[in-house]
Order: structure tokens, then C-alpha cells, then sequence
């Protein structure tokens, strides 16, 4: 099931805009390296950081990261998603590795046309990781997670602007439902975690398990009504 992730930019104000847009299109998780605890009083939100109030280890933004570097972060217990920015053949070979290790790999290529992405992601058909393209617009999410052969997992919008993100929703709602005839790992779509998080995902079952057991203990109650009944007239 496709899913994808926000990365607003600038003022606080001009992000802020930017979650409220996001939660309103069914995106919770936000990558943001400096407002978790404000962020998360806008709603139930899944933030990506390399700080220690995050929810999911964001690594590699800033630096080269290594597996150890993926395996230490896991220790903590948190999905860990590594950050690859696509320069040259080495770059390639240590996605290649890190795709084995971390949860999620994201991608930030300079020039997909040097170095396809798609033969980046055919390369990584094997992998364990979640194969994320970090992406400025929806013209490109939609080549990411549509277009290509060997598309993408998710993608990382880079942008404030509400009308892609309003278009990234719809788009995702589109990509994962005809997905759910055929390739999805999910049986039900409402029990992907990737595209509604595992808090939400915990929640929709136990009102599911509720309903359910609401309506076994009403029939329990009316057979037994119906029983009493039946004795009375005999």
C-alpha cells in the first residue's frame, strides 16, 4: 500500500498551515525537526526527527550514515528511516545495504536523469526497508508512486503548498485502493499502517472488536428473550 509523508518548510506559521492541510488530507506523519510537542497538539501526528521526542529515528539529513549508525538507533526500540542523498555509484551500494537494515530508506536525488530512480528501487526488490522518495511536488510524487515500473513505497513532500498536498491525497487514496485487488500486503485497506499509522490502525480495531461484541451479546439477549417467549406459550 502506497503512503506518503510532509516535510513543511519555513515560518512556523507557514508550516503550521501546512500540517493542518496535511492532517485534513489524512497524512499524520510529518517530518519536522523542531515543533514536535507543538505539532502534535494539531492532532494525532507521527513526527520523523533526529531529535529524541520523535517517533521515527530520522538519520543521515546532515551526514553519511553507516549500518551500525541504523542498528545502534534501533536499539531505542523506534523504526528508524535513513536519509540517502544520490550523488555517484557509492551512494547506490550503501542504499543497497542500508535497504536491509533500516525500516525506511529515503531518497533525495539531484539528477534522476544521471541515475534513474527506477533502476535505484528494481535494485532493492529484495530489500526489508520501506523505499520513500523525497519529492518538491506532486508532479513528481505521482511519477514516484504511479509511473514507473518499479515504483516507490512512499514519497516525502517537500512542500507547504496545500493544493499538492490536497492532490498527494487523492492520489494515494486512488493508488491504494486499486492496489487492493492485487499487490497489497494488507487484506483489508484499513489495516495499513503505512498509510494511516499503528496508532490509528489500533484504534479502528478495537471498534471493530467492540461492534462486534456489542452485536453477539444483543443476539445472546434477544435468542433468550425469544426463548422465554416460547416457553410462556407452550
Amino acid at each position: 500500500m502506497k503512503f506518503a509523508w510532509i516535510r513543511p518548510n519555513g515560518t512556523w506559521n507557514d508550516r503550521k498551515e501546512a500540517i493542518v492541510d496535511s492532517l485534513e488530507s489524512g497524512f499524520d506523519h510529518i517530518m519536522d525537526l523542531d515543533n514536535a510537542e507543538t505539532i502534535k497538539k494539531l492532532g494525532s501526528v507521527t513526527i520523523i526527527s533526529d531529535k529524541e521526542d520523535s517517533d521515527i529515528t530520522l538519520l543521515g539529513l546532515n551526514n553519511k550514515i553507516t549500518m551500525a549508525d541504523i542498528k545502534k538507533a534501533q536499539e531505542s526500540g523506534k523504526e528508524v528511516a535513513a536519509y540517502v542523498e544520490i550523488n555517484n555509484k557509492d551512494d547506490e551500494l550503501l542504499v543497497s545495504k542500508l535497504g536491509t537494515v533500516a525500516d525506511y530508506v529515503i531518497l533525495k536525488g539531484k539528477n534522476w536523469k544521471v541515475i534513474p530512480l527506477e533502476n535505484i528501487i528494481a535494485s532493492l526488490q529484495n530489500r526489508t526497508s520501506k523505499i520513500i522518495v523525497d519529492v518538491p511536488n506532486y508532479e513528481e510524487a505521482k511519477l514516484a508512486l504511479e509511473t514507473m515500473e518499479h515504483g516507490s513505497d512512499g514519497v516525502l513532500l517537500s512542500s507547504n503548498d496545500g493544493n499538492e498536498i490536497r492532490k498527494l491525497g487523492a492520489l494515494i487514496e486512488k493508488v491504494s485502493f486499486s492496489a487492493f485487488g492485487g499487490s497489497s500486503r494488507y487484506p483489508y485497506p484499513f489495516l495499513d499502517t503505512d498509510l494511516y499509522g499503528k496508532n490509528k490502525v489500533a484504534l479502528i480495531i478495537a471498534f471493530i472488536t467492540a461492534a462486534f461484541l456489542a452485536l453477539g451479546y444483543l443476539s445472546f439477549v434477544i435468542d433468550r428473550l425469544l426463548g422465554k417467549n416460547g416457553k410462556k406459550l407452550k
